[in-house]
């Protein structure tokens, strides 16, 4: 769900969400500015905010006159245009294993069980890892 920038206060490392009051996140703003909005939303039974803040228009990079060129590829996860290769994240591979057994225990739960439900909810938290290991 999303809220207005009057519906919704931050103080340091909390944020007051109405009918829930004062809730701990944990890590404070990164930027100053005018807050506009936020977004609150549940991904792997876990809750995250996100909030939208208008800064003002700041050179945030710095330019050193290097460039460097990029190559993703299937062997290696990237190779820089320097020759250094960086490898592909090898936890992910026994993470699709897991995929693959948590789906098929899933598929065969009674549709409406509480069993299937937290099979469901084991799922869920398996692919929000995966999608972290893979950004």
């Amino acid at each position: 769900f999303s809220l207005s920038n009057d519906q919704f206060a931050v103080k340091g490392r909390q944020i007051r969400i109405p009918n829930l009051g004062w809730v701990r996140m944990r890590e404070a703003l990164r930027f100053d500015g005018k807050i506009i909005s936020a977004k609150i939303f549940s991904r792997g039974d876990r809750w995250f905010v996100s909030i939208a803040v208008e800064i003002d228009a700041v050179n945030l990079t710095k330019k050193t006159g290097k460039q460097t060129g990029v190559d993703l590829g299937i062997t290696n996860l990237t190779t820089l245009s320097d020759g250094t290769k960086v490898k592909a994240p090898k936890p992910l591979k026994t993470k699709l294993k897991k995929l693959k057994r948590l789906s098929r225990q899933l598929s065969r739960k009674q549709k409406g069980s509480n069993n299937r439900a937290k099979a469901k909810a084991k799922l869920s938290r398996l692919h929000l890892q995966i999608s972290n290991i893979r950004k």
